[in-house]
């Protein structure tokens, strides 16, 4: 399969409350003036069951479902930037949330799904035997040829309680969230620690970066992490 994102560089947008910006074309102009070399957005999709909407209140932004996802790409298509999409798996109602999933991924023009898979409250708390059942809904429903990524915790103590290899058949990419303010550590020590964890997995490893830390860490982290042969973002 090919990567979508080789030779990219993307931001991940959480829901509109997190925005100043007030419609898809205002967010649109503002990445397309502060990063002109992005090639595209990253859009959570839904959390658990329900659609992100649900704890968004920005009417022009939010996620409510197939018809707001068609926007957003839309809107994005029009300023060559790529829709991917990305959601929170919970493994408590898993044919609900699956099912959303797969209705955010058949969208036409979303590129990706990345399914963020972590061990803390709020996040996965399925059991092994679950995951199974409903990453094979999704891989279905999707088809083989559609990109279906993973984002994780990336630090060793957190890999074997998401089951990695029962993941492991139907992803095709891993996105480890080096967010080394929130570790309270430097960016190297966590990039170093996310490959060592996950280099052996067998699939491409794409950084996700600390979005919010200073301008020169950010450039820093970049090129750090592009010293990884893995490193294909």
């Amino acid at each position: 399969m090919t990567i979508p994102y080789h030779g990219k560089t993307y931001v991940w947008h959480w829901k509109g409350d997190s925005l100043a910006e007030q419609t898809i074309e205002a967010v649109a102009r503002t990445l397309k003036q502060w990063a002109p070399n992005l090639k595209g957005i990253f859009v959570k999709t839904s959390d658990g069951s329900e659609w992100m909407g649900k704890y968004d209140t920005d009417p022009q932004l939010r996620i409510d479902g197939t018809a707001s996802i068609a926007r957003w790409v839309q809107v994005l298509s029009a300023n060559n930037l790529e829709f991917h999409a990305w959601s929170v798996a919970k493994g408590i109602d898993t044919v609900a949330e699956a099912d959303l999933i797969v209705q955010a991924a058949l969208v036409p023009g979303v590129k990706s799904m990345i399914i963020d898979v972590e061990a803390h409250p709020g996040f996965w708390r399925g059991k092994k035997e679950d995951i199974k059942p409903f990453m094979t809904r999704i891989r279905r429903g999707v088809g083989g040829d559609f990109h279906l990524g993973m984002s994780v915790d990336p630090r060793a103590h957190q890999f074997e309680i998401i089951h990695p290899q029962e993941w492991r058949p139907f992803i095709n990419s891993v996105h480890p969230q080096a967010y080394w303010d929130l570790f309270e550590r430097d960016f190297e020590e966590v990039l170093d620690e996310a490959f060592a964890t996950w280099g052996n997995y067998g699939l491409p490893l794409y950084p996700v970066l600390q979005g919010n830390a200073p301008l020169f860490e950010m450039e820093s982290a970049f090129d750090y992490a592009n010293q990884f042969k893995d490193a294909n973002s």
